[in-house]
């Protein structure tokens, strides 16, 4: 089970909190100021998320350990999504026109 609640601020932190208050803790320390999307995998226990600036596509355990790149070269990336069941994470470029891509 997940314990907290996941957000961001656009800025630096993507931060966890519990549920039935208190404080919240930083989790990602982020270099950039175009945090964009954030994604909870509940089955594999992975949280990822989108930097517009940067136009990484990321991912990390749920503690923030193990941090990657997983796709890099994203053209203004907005909003992401994961199906844990089918293994899919789905995210969207918003350059020109919307983009729709397909992880597996």
């Amino acid at each position: 089970m997940l314990k907290g609640l996941f957000h961001l601020n656009v800025f630096f932190f993507i931060y966890r909190a519990p549920v039935n208050g208190g404080e919240r803790e930083p989790i990602i320390r982020h270099d950039s100021l175009g945090l964009e999307g954030i994604a909870i995998d509940w089955v594999g226990r992975k949280l990822y998320w989108l930097d517009r600036h940067a136009k990484h596509l990321d991912v990390a355990e749920l503690d923030g350990t193990n941090r990657k790149t997983l796709q890099s070269g994203i053209a203004d990336p907005r909003a992401i999504a994961v199906h844990p069941g089918a293994g899919y994470l789905y995210f969207t470029s918003w350059h020109l026109q919307v983009d729709f891509n397909i992880l597996h």
